[in-house]
């Protein structure tokens, strides 16, 4: 082995390593990376919530168009430069998600709590009362949809009359729940139904003082 050999063996080795390790190491860390980058925005947006998260999205996407066009625009600008600007953004963007899990989720404003006039549940194709008693002042009417496909509640002026809802009530999945909020309907006798099983119905009595318990009379079959 020459003297030359013994000099560039160093080189030779460190290109070695260079084709060997490279190619594997540089993936990996962009993948970690960008598990990072996402895992911190994803808690960002959790946290602001609603159309702050919105704009707080479309900010980073523009920042970041913004950034890859000048840096394409710019070919000469030096890799230390670029490494600088990605490390001080993924400090940036780890300090806010670290801040946005401790201040927790947004939930937004869920509004107050509204206690159920009358409970009504919906399984085996049939409602849990036959009669619907309602307020004439209007009633919160909580309906938990038990059976294995959806239902509704709709109000009707009569079992004829079906073209102008009093009331209809928005079709709930499978297991289920909403509650409805009837509005004021004059004192008299209606018809209610499921709009998706028909069959499901009855009367909705409508009087001054409405649902004298939580809950009404057991179903009968259609």
């Amino acid at each position: 082995m020459t003297d030359q050999d013994v000099a560039q063996r160093p080189r030779m080795d460190r290109e070695l390593r260079e084709r060997t390790i490279l190619p594997v190491l540089i993936p990996v860390l962009a993948i970690l990376l960008t598990e990072v980058v996402v895992f911190s925005m994803s808690q960002v947006l959790l946290t602001t919530g609603g159309n702050t998260a919105v704009v707080v999205a479309l900010g980073s996407a523009l920042a970041i168009l913004v950034g890859a066009a000048a840096i394409a625009a710019r070919p000469k600008i030096k890799s230390n430069a670029i490494v600088g600007l990605l490390v001080v953004s993924l400090i940036g963007t780890v300090a806010a998600a670290g801040l946005a899990m401790q201040r927790g989720p947004f939930y937004g404003d869920e509004g107050p709590h509204v206690e159920a006039d009358l409970e009504v549940s919906a399984a085996n194709l049939a409602f849990s009362v036959d009669t619907l008693e309602l307020a004439a002042t209007g009633t919160v009417v909580a309906l938990a949809n038990e059976d294995t496909q959806a239902h509704n509640i709709a109000v009707y002026p009569s079992k004829e009359q079906l073209a102008n809802p009093l009331f209809r009530g928005e079709i709930i999945p499978a297991g289920d729940s909403i509650n409805y909020e009837v509005p004021p309907i004059e004192v008299g006798t209606y018809y209610f139904h499921c709009d998706v099983h028909p069959n499901m119905n009855g009367d909705a009595e409508v009087t001054e003082a409405g649902p004298a318990s939580g809950a009404g009379e057991e179903a009968t079959d259609a």
